[in-house]
């Protein structure tokens, strides 16, 4: 059980010290030694391979339990000028297989939106709290 957390937590740790690293390597400022020690210090493999995968074709990637989202990571990488060769393959769709697509992405969200309960009675169940007790009086 403790190797298994000391290993999560490595793990977490070094996706966050990755995150923090690009900040510093892929900056463009080079007015003071600091910061022209940040753009040529070493960098993990984990960050090196994830900025190739960007530049190559766009690629973004979260695995589960990452703190920062696929959104953080391409703000931060296009903030910091780093831009993708070409667009991620996800782009290559036409009209009809976009509209498909879509529409069955439409269904799915019904479909769950539809098999949630109603606030109240979800208020009701978890909280126990009567739906009259939150009028005003």
């Amino acid at each position: 059980m403790m190797d298994r957390y000391n290993e999560l937590s490595r793990y977490e740790i070094e996706r966050i010290r990755d995150f923090v690293c690009m900040h510093y390597h892929y900056t463009e400022r080079e007015d003071t030694e600091f910061w022209r020690h940040c753009r040529n210090m070493e960098i993990p493999d984990s960050l090196r391979e994830r900025v190739e995968l960007f530049k190559q074709g766009g690629y973004i990637y979260k695995i589960d339990g990452e703190l920062f989202t696929v959104d953080s990571w391409i703000s931060v990488m296009l903030g910091q000028r780093i831009q993708p060769g070409t667009y991620h393959h996800f782009a290559r769709v036409n009209d009809r297989e976009l509209k498909e697509y879509m529409a069955k992405h439409r269904t799915h969200v019904a479909q769950v939106v539809n098999a949630l309960p109603m606030h109240a009675d979800f208020v009701k169940q978890y909280a126990g709290a009567s739906p009259d007790a939150w009028k005003l009086r």
